[in-house]
């Protein structure tokens, strides 16, 4: 016959095995249920954009500031530079594939009024300190080769590829890096209007150029696809990004429509400068309140 405190050592390793278990079955709950949450988001924001994207809808729910695409928000803690690179391409992917990939028009019949730019925020990204003191900033150099080079998910083409829409696009974000001690990035979905489809090949041209606050944008076709977000006097690194092949007439107002993903530094400010209307949606996520 066991003495008793056999019997409660026997207890109390029952109990701790049995603590354990439920602390990793809540941990998995907590990041299961985020996961889900997520899924959840984009899902229903990608029936958004194909509802708005049908002609005779567009003309009842044209309104931009009602939608349920949330901006999320994520903290890279990952010390690996390729690990931060793929978290940073994913954002963009996911951010392109919900709002259509550039083949979705959804905002044709938006009321650009005077604006020229039209900006969707997808995510808010922010680094961990150890990361900050680590990185620093964002080599563009590297991030180039990577999303030339890599693929998303499941995917045959590279980022770059599926971003673009074009078959072996090659990025030129220029040279300058960018920080990120000083605050976040943010992922975004941007619609430029401009007055005539200068992007056609018939016309001739092979390069487009504006302005978004501080961040002068050059698009290019040919050799080389995408956009170059590139510093002006006075600010560097302000953003990077890249602009779709694709383009939508907008004979409403006798422009044309170029989407384009954007991933803009630290400072909010420069999306304020940049964008006439920003759409930011962020949402908490289920048992966050837990984690804090």
């Amino acid at each position: 016959m066991l003495d008793k405190k056999a019997v409660s050592f026997e207890t109390i390793g029952k109990w701790i095995v049995a603590l354990i278990i439920i602390g990793l079955l809540w941990v998995l709950v907590i990041n299961l249920g985020d996961f889900l949450y997520g899924t959840g988001n984009k899902a229903a924001c990608e029936n958004w954009v194909a509802r708005n994207s049908v002609s005779y809808i567009k003309e009842v729910t044209g309104n931009i500031g009602e939608s349920p695409c949330v901006t999320t928000e994520e903290v890279i803690k990952d010390l690996n530079e390729n690990k931060i690179y793929e978290q940073l391409a994913n954002n963009m992917y996911d951010c392109w594939d919900q709002y259509g990939r550039g083949e979705a028009d959804f905002y044709s019949n938006f009321d650009f009024g005077s604006a020229d730019t039209y900006c969707r925020i997808c995510s808010e990204i922010k680094f961990d300190d150890d990361v900050k003191k680590r990185t620093k900033a964002i080599d563009v150099d590297k991030f180039e080769i990577y999303l030339s080079t890599r693929n998303p998910p499941n995917n045959e083409l590279t980022y770059a590829e599926f971003l673009t829409g074009s078959d072996n696009a090659k990025l030129d974000f220029g040279t300058t890096p960018i920080n990120i001690e000083s605050g976040s990035l943010y992922t975004t979905f941007l619609v430029y209007k401009h007055s005539s489809s200068v992007l056609e090949p018939e016309t001739g041209a092979t390069t487009l150029g504006f302005t978004l606050g501080a961040c002068y944008v050059g698009a290019q076709i040919g050799a080389v696809v995408g956009t170059v977000f590139a510093p002006i006097t006075g600010t560097t690194g302000c953003a990077i990004g890249m602009m779709s092949v694709l383009f939508t007439k907008a004979t409403s107002i006798g422009d044309s429509l170029y989407p384009s993903i954007v991933m803009f530094r630290s400072d909010s400010n420069n999306i304020a400068k940049a964008c006439d209307y920003v759409y930011y949606n962020p949402e908490e996520k289920p048992f966050e309140f837990i984690k804090k």
